[in-house]
């Protein structure tokens, strides 16, 4: 059959139509399974680690571990302008490639915070995020109130409040947020972030100045669904391989969606006692988790407070014992822990968290302890 130009004209159309509606099937490439942030506020004293923690992120940035994600770094140091990384991984590790350069400023105010991880979530997109905050802390403590106190933080002179951070982090999800920082894991604290991610990890003492060994956290970091407890247990095996004062580390993995739980737990014991009845505690028997200050400690393991106030044998302690369990899924701490103004203290009891206990003493901390969820949701439950 002899074909018409207008019969010629229609078979074109008809080609170039099917052309156009294969292109339409083809899927968008997949996003990643996971982006990582690890926020280095580091312009104070912490910030000769930058360098060693830097290069263990590159060591640790293999094809293999990265598994297909992306990892972000933001570097703030002393007398440098901040800037944001991508780490681009390679057969033997990674190399650093700078992304954006951020005008010198406060990387611990909410607003520089809430733009550098809205900053990576918008350009590097991804099924799930991580994130990691890198810096001095004290957990829930005031910023500020003496030398060691600084909450989280320092830039300078500027800190963040736990409360504040919340505000910030709320704002995102998280599939893990992970504190390289000394005294964030505490039951304040991990209730103040409750909403912001699936799993707190974090230590409930001091954290080593040289901080996480990146190298054998990235791979955890980046499996298909987050190796939460491979992340914590890799710190903690690098930590307790060391020696002497080196040996000395503790961490727990906190599912946050059991906290909820545990405030109802505890809410059925601290709810119903008095200021007196709290002071009474014997806390010379109970395992203290800082030393910031000589004649009183704030920060106690929490199993062993709530059995010394309860005495241990009650159903309340029962249900809280159960509670706790139920929330912190991972823990590990070495025999004695290294404090700044302790030196190596024994640590005989250790169940993951820390918590506040009330003091007669101290009524400037017990006010401030007022501000915080943990306390409105559990002593002041009804008021």
């Amino acid at each position: 059959m002899i074909m018409t130009p207008i019969y010629k004209l229609l078979l074109v159309a008809l080609c170039l139509l099917g052309v156009i509606s294969c292109s339409d099937d083809v899927p968008e490439p997949a996003a990643p399974a996971r982006t990582v942030l690890v926020y280095m506020a580091g312009d104070n004293n912490l910030a000769h680690y930058i360098g060693g923690n830097l290069k263990a992120i590159e060591r640790g940035c293999s094809i293999e571990n990265l598994n297909g994600g992306n990892l972000l770094v933001y570097s703030d140091s002393i007398n440098e302008a901040p800037r944001l990384y991508k780490i681009e991984p390679g057969k033997n590790g990674g190399k650093r490639v700078l992304v954006k350069e951020y005008p010198e400023g406060n990387s611990v105010s909410p607003q520089t915070i809430r733009d550098v991880i809205r900053d990576v979530s918008e350009a590097y997109p991804a099924e799930s995020m991580g994130l990691v905050l890198w810096s001095h802390g004290t957990g829930w403590l005031p910023a500020n109130p003496s030398s060691y106190m600084r909450s989280f933080g320092p830039d300078g002179n500027d800190y963040i409040e736990i409360m504040e951070l919340a505000q910030v982090l709320n704002d995102f999800h998280f599939d893990f947020l992970a504190f390289d920082a000394c005294y964030m894991g505490s039951v304040e604290v991990a209730y103040e972030l409750r909403n912001c991610a699936d799993y707190l990890i974090a230590s409930a003492t001091e954290v080593m100045g040289a901080g996480f060994p990146y190298d054998l956290m990235i791979r955890p970091m980046f499996s298909s669904t987050a190796d939460v407890r491979g992340i914590a247990e890799a710190f903690y095996t690098y930590y307790n391989n060391m020696s002497g004062l080196m040996r000395s580390a503790s961490i727990a993995v906190v599912k946050n969606d059991e906290l909820s739980g545990l405030a109802d737990a505890c809410r059925a014991i601290f709810s119903t006692l008095s200021d007196e009845q709290l002071w009474a505690v014997p806390l010379a028997e109970v395992q203290p988790l800082e030393y910031f200050f000589q004649k009183t400690h704030c920060l106690y393991d929490m199993d062993d407070y709530v059995q010394h106030l309860t005495g241990g044998q009650t159903d309340s302690y029962a249900a809280f014992r159960d509670a706790l369990d139920r929330s912190v899924i991972y823990k590990a701490c070495t025999p004695q822990n290294y404090f700044a103004q302790a030196d190596l203290q024994d640590i005989e009891t250790f169940c993951g968290l820390s918590v506040y206990a009330p003091q007669e003493i101290i009524p400037a901390m017990n006010a401030w302890y007022h501000n915080l969820a943990w306390w409105k949701s559990v002593y002041n439950a009804g008021e």
